[in-house]
């Protein structure tokens, strides 16, 4: 799916044969709420993640996957961060990728 995302504009997707989504694909994947955080950090945060109930999908050496509901649960995370003088080296609020709308529409 990574390739699509890459070298396509336009996309269709089936399910058994009926159509299920098609369109350009920067219109679809901007009309997904942002859905995942993509966090790195000198120090373990997992305590402050935790704490605004978000759910941490992989970790490892202080980089996290978390996932959220929409883009205001980032900015409180950013927020929380910052207030707690946590030294972020990496933060990107993403919208979810072609794979996880794919599965989401097919269900598999």
């Amino acid at each position: 799916m990574s390739s699509i995302e890459e070298f396509c504009t336009e996309v269709l997707i089936l399910n058994r044969g009926k159509t299920v989504l098609s369109g350009n694909l920067k219109e679809i994947k901007n009309s997904y709420p942002a859905n995942r955080i993509d966090l790195s950090t000198e120090e373990n945060v997992e305590k402050y993640i935790k704490e605004l109930g978000l759910e941490i999908v992989n970790s490892k050496n202080n980089e996290y996957d978390i996932k959220i509901n929409n883009e205001e649960e980032g900015h409180k995370l950013f927020n929380l961060l910052a207030q707690n003088k946590q030294k972020v080296l990496k933060f990107e609020i993403k919208k979810p990728s072609l794979n996880d709308i794919f599965i989401e529409k097919v269900g598999e």
